[in-house]
């Protein structure tokens, strides 16, 4: 789905642009006014929450517009959803970061000092940095992830 709002298999056309917006729950801490701007979309650090850090991402959707307009059944844009939680997964496993639209999950996994029932132990004892409660951002991470969108847009 990112590849496609990319418009990378689109011909030369009209598009319908649709913009979402949606906050990122995280423990990714970036400098007030420091932006990622990637080809998928873009993030902007936020007012945190209850010692979590946000993130406000932005996406514009683009579909393919139908030469003759719209009609019943043309698909013009998403809900938003799945690019969000896409993108979120991406920053997550790229930084190596937990980043989800879901407050509550993002709680659970950062800020548990007890093991939940079952568990043997609390999610930050699992993976370094990817649970740990703050993680302040590193000279040139943000810069990878824009690069590294680029390149894989490129060899597609």
């Amino acid at each position: 789905m990112l590849q496609i709002i990319t418009e990378k298999f689109f011909p030369p056309g009209e598009r319908y642009e649709t913009l979402h917006r949606a906050i990122f729950y995280t423990d990714y801490r970036v400098m007030r006014g420091e932006k990622i701007i990637t080809p998928v979309g873009s993030l902007y650090p936020s007012t945190g929450l209850h010692s979590l850090a946000t993130l406000t991402c932005e996406m514009l959707e683009k579909q393919e517009k139908h030469p003759d307009g719209p009609k019943p059944g043309v698909f013009i844009a998403t809900s938003g959803d799945d690019l969000l939680n896409d993108f979120a997964a991406v920053i997550s496993f790229f930084l190596n970061v937990t980043c989800t639209p879901d407050p509550d999950l993002t709680r659970r996994l950062l800020l548990a000092e007890r093991p939940s029932l079952g568990i043997e132990a609390v999610p930050s004892r699992f993976i370094r940095r990817m649970f740990d409660k703050d993680v302040h951002a590193r000279d040139g991470e943000a810069a990878a992830l824009v690069i590294h969108h680029a390149i894989n847009r490129a060899r597609a």
